[in-house]
């Protein structure tokens, strides 16, 4: 049996001969310990010892419970007068009590049981430093030793309640290092984890002990200033910045907010998380608050204000501009002979389907428009064909069907010029595509086809089978034309929209 140290015992007793033989077999085994004897129970105190004897003789009238109640996070050791007598004092005995006679003072007996004693107590302490260092790994960030980010929620939301309950201020910021990912890739990984202590320590020397400093996410942290509104806080911001001015590579943002009246925890970090992105703006130190903020709001709401106005009338003039270009456009289309005899009125009807088939589907007016105007426009490339081609009776032959499918291509290159007929242009290009992928000119499939040449695929197909045509002076019936666009749905049309214009057509 041996202590990792000398033994240091008190001994509460009114009977002092006992202690003799105590002292007689620690000087023996352990020069160096120590024994204390108090004999009066008004000179009793509680000292720091290894192990206290209490002479249970000497606590009288419920005072041992008393003694015990002090003596209660210490190991004791009680002294009963024999084991026969030994009955009444069983219950005080616990993890941290032992109990021997009058006969085993001095004995090896004595020195085991305060072995045991002083072994239970090590492992107790030892117990609660573990606790304590797991309790403190769970709320504190490895790096920089602040509280983490699930801490510091739980700290804040109990300060939100007490602020909101006694009516009292409440203010946090967001502080952030700015270019910290840059200063990452340029210093490394080792010298970067030294800038986030450094930058933790220079915090926390900055705030006060009343506030509560965390490391909220990789380089953002966070702080709350209890009893502080919104100028306190600025303050202590301040002697932030202060504190990091000069320091290379630790340049900071932070953004603070006072709590607001009824206001919830996230409430909060929202309004401080948006002052900081308006200090993140400015390249050296800055803060920004929730003031900033709403000035800044207020700011841009009246520019956006000038701004949707200088829109609105930008686009009432480009619409003007567009409708007198796009009616001259029109006017001397149909001057020149060819399309006035052959592709106006297929212009037109094409147009029409094209448009009710866009309102069907519920597209928004601006798209309507696109349609309406492609619908008209779809054919201009045939102005660059013979009109003995595009009146030609007899089967085309394959030199004649090459050419005929460069028409969508020569009317985009007609139309490259024109901004405003940008989205008319591409409808036009791709009118001729199909859905399954074999159409002309570039062979797209599906959903790569614009919607609006979907529909004015659909539209000119429909048109052609139900009007006279140079190769078929007989329209086809409304059934064979409704069968053709049925056999057409998936491979030629879109099956969706070919079906939501065939219930046009019949009504269904």
């Amino acid at each position: 049996m041996t202590f990792q140290k000398n033994p240091d015992l008190c001994f509460y007793t009114q009977r002092p001969e006992l202690a003799e033989g105590i002292r007689k077999t620690l000087q023996h085994m352990y020069p160096q310990s120590s024994l204390k004897v108090m004999g009066k129970a008004e000179e009793f105190q509680v000292e720091k010892s290894d192990v206290y004897l209490i002479d249970t003789l000497a606590s009288p009238n419920g005072h041992l419970e008393h003694l015990l109640d002090l003596l209660a996070e210490m190991p004791v050791l009680l002294i009963v007068p024999s084991l026969a007598a030994s009955h009444p004092y069983r219950e005080f005995i616990t993890g941290r009590r032992e109990m021997i006679t009058v006969e085993d003072l001095g004995s090896m007996a004595m020195m085991n049981a305060i072995h045991h004693l002083v072994e239970r107590q090590q492992l107790h302490e030892q117990l609660i430093k573990t606790a304590h260092r797991m309790k403190e790994m769970s709320i504190r960030d490895e790096l920089t030793h602040l509280l983490n980010h699930r801490h510091f929620h739980d700290i804040l939301q109990q300060e939100v309640k007490k602020a909101n309950r006694y009516r009292r201020p409440l203010s946090i910021a967001m502080i952030e290092l700015k270019h910290f990912e840059e200063v990452k890739k340029k210093l490394g990984h080792h010298q970067s984890e030294e800038l986030l202590r450094k930058g933790a320590q220079l915090l926390e020397k900055t705030v006060r002990d009343v506030d509560t400093l965390s490391r909220y996410s990789d380089h953002l942290f966070a702080v709350i200033f209890p009893e502080s509104d919104e100028e306190a806080a600025v303050r202590a911001s301040k002697r932030i910045i202060a504190a990091f001015s000069g320091e290379a590579h630790l340049v900071i943002s932070i953004g603070v907010a006072e709590l607001g009246q009824k206001e919830t925890i996230e409430e909060l970090i929202a309004k401080s998380t948006e002052a900081l992105k308006i200090a993140r703006r400015d390249q050296t130190h800055s803060l920004c608050t929730l003031s900033d903020l709403l000035q800044c709001q207020k700011t841009l709401s009246e520019n956006r204000q000038l701004l949707s106005s200088l829109k609105e009338e930008a686009q009432k003039i480009s619409q003007e501009a567009m409708q007198k270009y796009f009616h001259a456009l029109i006017t001397a289309l149909s001057e020149i002979p060819l399309q006035r005899q052959l592709l106006v009125a297929h212009a037109e009807r094409v147009s029409f389907f094209a448009e009710r088939l866009a309102a069907k589907i519920g597209v928004s007016p601006q798209e309507l428009g696109v349609i309406h105007r492609a619908g008209l426009l779809h054919d201009i490339g045939k102005l660059l064909l013979s009109s003995d081609l595009i009146a030609k009776k007899d089967p085309i032959s394959s030199a004649e069907r090459q050419l005929l499918h460069q028409h969508p291509l020569f009317a985009a290159e007609i139309l490259q010029d024109i901004p405003f007929l940008e989205k008319e242009r591409e409808a036009i290009k791709h009118h001729h595509e199909r859905f399954d992928g074999n159409g002309y000119p570039d062979s797209l499939h599906g959903d790569e086809i614009p919607k609006s040449a979907r529909i004015l695929a659909i539209a000119e197909s429909w048109d052609a089978m139900t009007s006279p045509q140079p190769y078929r002076e007989t329209p086809l019936s409304l059934d064979k034309a409704l069968e053709e666009l049925s056999q057409g749905s998936g491979t030629q049309f879109d099956p969706e929209l070919a079906g939501v214009f065939q219930t046009l057509i019949t009504g269904e």
